[in-house]
């Protein structure tokens, strides 16, 4: 008896192996820039890079920039900014390996 997987199947299975991928390069180059630049300042880039890409994209979907619920929004921010802070301030400290290891346990 086989199983073929259906078309969603295997489009979520290449998006969770792209995703992998691009947190792998992400680690990556987090490790590299955080050699000459301080780890905030690599967080900054990152987070504009972010700006840049979701911006234009949420106006086109007429999607609100300010949020429905701004202080559920704004604990979001801060948790998401926390979060992307201190996980490129390990990535800076311990071996890539590991650090991509912790990035797994979540």
């Amino acid at each position: 008896m086989t199983h073929n997987p259906s078309r969603s199947q295997r489009s979520g299975v290449f998006l969770m192996v792209a995703a992998s991928l691009c947190f792998s390069v992400m680690g990556a180059l987090v490790k590299q820039v955080s050699q000459s630049l301080p780890v905030m300042e690599a967080v900054f880039f990152r987070a504009f890079l972010s700006l840049a890409i979701l911006t234009p994209w949420m106006i086109f979907r007429k999607i609100p920039i300010a949020g429905t619920n701004r202080p559920i929004l704004l604990l979001r921010s801060v948790s998401g900014f926390t979060a992307l802070a201190l996980s490129f301030y390990v990535t800076s400290k311990i071996k890539l390996a590991d650090a991509a290891i912790l990035n797994q346990t979540s």
